[in-house]
């Protein structure tokens, strides 16, 4: 008889679900290494849903994973969603949107500025994914940074992740915020607006070009 194998831990590797940009999984000495103790049979359920292993809160991950077991998928590699995709959301800022879907063989999770090597971005990605794996029940979601949302076609998930490109695209250019701020037609999203200008003047360096004595004075106490 040959000689017994010892088992040993697998070493950590990078993982790259289909579409998505690679990630580096947990390595062993992290609290959520479990995994790299474990045999490739296994699929992950039941680590990653809470209690000890959870090292700080994680609403995308826990709407992603509520709304997986309320359809019963994915049916087969569910390791791409209890393993690959804990382990991609555990890298994400939750407040910052992204693409995920959900079929019967898989999963697909892609940040809001994930661009492939030939420059096709998230909303690309949500229209020819379903297309590609248009023979399986598949999901198609937006996370907003607050809500998991279902959306009825692909190309509703395009349009919905196209506005979000834009409107962070605004966040990011601070005379933008001032002027999306003077624009904003509801409560929420002045309120929006006027967070990321006092979050611009925070910084310092930045003197927008101010409307009113009284405008100059709500952002920085100076008429």
């Amino acid at each position: 008889m040959g000689k017994a194998l010892k088992r040993t831990a697998r070493p950590t590797t990078p993982h790259a679900t289909w579409g998505a940009p690679q990630i580096v999984t947990h390595e062993t000495r992290d609290c959520t290494s479990p995994p790299c103790m474990l045999g490739p049979e296994w699929s992950g359920e039941n680590l990653y849903s809470g209690g000890v292993e959870r090292c700080r809160p994680a609403p995308h991950w826990d709407a992603i994973l509520a709304e997986a077991e309320k359809r019963g998928l994915p049916k087969a590699y569910r390791r791409d969603l209890y393993v690959h995709d804990r382990a991609h959301a555990a890298q994400l800022d939750s407040a910052e949107p992204f693409l995920w879907i959900l079929r019967e063989n898989g999963t697909h999770l892609l940040p809001l500025d994930y661009v492939d090597g030939v420059k096709h971005d998230i909303v690309h990605f949500a229209v020819s994914i379903p297309k590609i794996f248009a023979s399986e029940e598949l999901h198609v979601y937006v996370w907003d940074g607050r809500y998991l949302k279902e959306h009825r076609t692909p190309e509703d998930a395009a349009d919905a992740l196209r506005t979000m490109k834009k409107r962070k695209a605004r966040r990011m250019d601070p005379q933008a915020c001032l002027q999306r701020w003077r624009d904003a037609t509801d409560r929420e999203e002045r309120a929006e607006a006027e967070t990321d200008l006092v979050t611009w003047l925070a910084r310092g360096g930045f003197e927008p070009r101010w409307t009113t004595p009284e405008e100059r004075e709500r952002f920085t106490g100076k008429r």
